[in-house]
């Protein structure tokens, strides 16, 4: 199993935060926050062993830190941020993997948190 160490960070401080190229979820009906993700590509694997190659990211997230049930991929390994667009009133978590070309996914980063007013 790929592990990879990568830092995650919300940024922003309200709902109203831009969204940066075209990496965005579609936003659901009603909901207009969003949160910018920032993190450090990652160069070795969890055991120190270098890192070669790795096909891209999938920041997973919900309203609670056990429960991050969406999905957004980013089919991009030189990406380090991303918009999540159509966030609703409420606490989000926020993590992200490394998967390689075959699927195999490293474990999360530690969740990161943002507050939509």
């Amino acid at each position: 199993m790929l592990c990879v160490v990568a830092t995650v960070s919300a940024c922003g401080g309200g709902g109203s935060d831009s969204a940066s190229g075209s990496n965005n979820v579609n936003p659901p009906q009603g909901s207009s926050g969003s949160a910018t993700l920032t993190w450090t590509m990652p160069i070795t694997n969890d055991d120190g062993t270098p890192l070669m190659t790795f096909a891209g990211y999938r920041i997973v997230y919900g309203t609670s830190a056990n429960s991050l049930t969406q999905t957004a991929q980013i089919a991009n390994s030189t990406v380090t941020t991303y918009t999540v667009t159509g966030l609703s009133t409420g606490t989000w978590y926020f993590a992200v993997k490394t998967y390689l070309p075959d699927g195999t996914e490293s474990a999360p980063s530690n969740p990161v948190t943002k507050v939509v007013p």
